[in-house]
């Protein structure tokens, strides 16, 4: 196979992956560029700078490069939000762009153009016009299936969102987080064979050495607390706050439990000044975001685990905690039923349940056969069921050589 030069355009800075509990090595779009690293293809990767002056830097064999995207300050009451966001969403486009052109002199015509999200998928779309190579839309789950019903509604407040179905390229490959990528791609009537609807790998890779108590002492978690866990970043429509509004009535019960947070992000203060406001701060601790290896060890000693968000949750966390046969207690939005069956491998609750919520978390804590239970089954779904992230980065890298495997 001839080495390729694959050039990625992306929105989120290093700050971003810094935030999110597993960083950069952990995250799906580190195994994915790595993998074509490691099968000798060159590696470019284009994302915004959060502060200071833009550079360049090479790490694990992926060449980055930084641009400045001058932020719209928040303090001007003359635009309003929809213009700021709309002006910010134009100038990446316009700023990655001239970013593009400058590596590319340097380091020569891309044979393929990645451009991840709504914002990136734009940029790739407009630089492969002109220079004739292939782009490949890559999205990380949707928002847009609530809004199907709607479409005038859907496009005025996810014009971005809806960009990135509609606008040609050669694949549109979309994570499978069960937020119903595929059936939006039908209703917006992409071309079936564009479309790429897969989940993310997980790893089955376990330490028999690993410490738990030892683990404990370290993290000053106290001797006999049951842990419940949520990990992910944390923004708004992700809902940690429904599992901090649930400890009070936990803890009216059980003084024994300890939630604790995993993961970082600009709803942290927020949810601190909740937990101080409910008079629970010393039940709810906000770890921050730690590494991938330490991501796994809290789900080691953790008793639960809650994921509450809002279009999906489905996430690569949630698998994880499958992987672990953590007991999990769920929402069921998006299409979390498709893996997620309610009293069979977790709690799956409705919208209409979230109140129960500190009910159900309880009963798990007093009955220990139930919560091993569905941790066992979880854990089962998931080795029948789950791909390794090998075999899931050998099918990207598959897909990406066979448009020139075939030329």
């Amino acid at each position: 196979m001839q080495k390729l030069r694959i050039f990625v355009i992306s929105p989120w800075p290093m700050q971003t992956y810094q935030e999110k509990q597993k960083g950069f090595d952990g995250s799906s779009e580190y195994r994915i560029l790595k993998g074509f690293v490691d099968n000798g293809h060159e590696v470019h990767l284009l994302v915004p700078k959060e502060s200071n002056a833009p550079k360049d830097f090479s790490y694990s064999g992926i060449f980055f490069h930084e641009f400045k995207v001058p932020p719209i300050p928040l303090a001007n009451r003359l635009i309003s939000k929809f213009t700021r966001r709309l002006t910010n969403y134009f100038m990446f486009v316009l700023l990655s762009i001239k970013c593009f052109i400058s590596v590319m002199k340097t380091y020569g015509r891309p044979d393929v153009v990645y451009g991840y999200t709504s914002h990136g998928c734009v940029a790739a779309y407009i630089v492969t016009r002109f220079i004739r190579v292939p782009n490949i839309t890559r999205l990380y789950g949707t928002p847009l299936y609530p809004y199907l019903s709607d479409l005038p509604r859907l496009f005025l407040t996810h014009f971005e969102e809806f960009l990135a179905f509609k606008l040609p390229c050669k694949y549109l490959i979309i994570t499978n987080d069960a937020s119903k990528g595929d059936v939006v791609a039908r209703t917006l009537k992409v071309p079936f064979e564009r479309v790429k609807y897969w989940m993310n790998g997980v790893n089955f890779a376990y330490d028999s050495d690993f410490d738990s108590q030892k683990f404990k002492e370290i993290r000053k978690i106290p001797d006999g607390a049951y842990i419940i866990l949520w990990v992910g970043r944390l923004v708004k429509w992700k809902g940690i706050d429904r599992l901090i509004k649930a400890i009070p009535a936990i803890i009216s019960s059980n003084r024994k439990i300890l939630a604790l947070i995993v993961g970082d992000g600009k709803e942290r203060k927020n949810l601190e000044y909740l937990s101080r406001e409910l008079g629970i701060s010393e039940f709810v601790r906000f770890v921050g975001s730690v590494s991938h290896y330490d991501v796994a060890n809290y789900m080691r000693v953790a008793d639960i685990f809650v994921s509450l968000q809002d279009f999906s949750n489905i996430s690569s966390s949630l698998l994880e905690a499958m992987t672990y046969g953590m007991c999990i207690v769920t929402l069921n939005s998006g299409g979390t039923n498709e893996i997620i069956k309610n009293g069979q491998n977790a709690v799956l609750l409705e919208y209409s349940e979230l109140d129960n919520l500190s009910r159900v978390i309880l009963s798990l804590l007093n009955n220990e056969n139930l919560k091993k239970e569905l941790g066992g089954k979880a854990q089962k779904y998931a080795i029948e069921h789950f791909l390794t992230w090998n075999e899931r980065v050998k099918m990207e890298i598959e897909l990406v050589e066979g448009l020139f495997k075939r030329r």
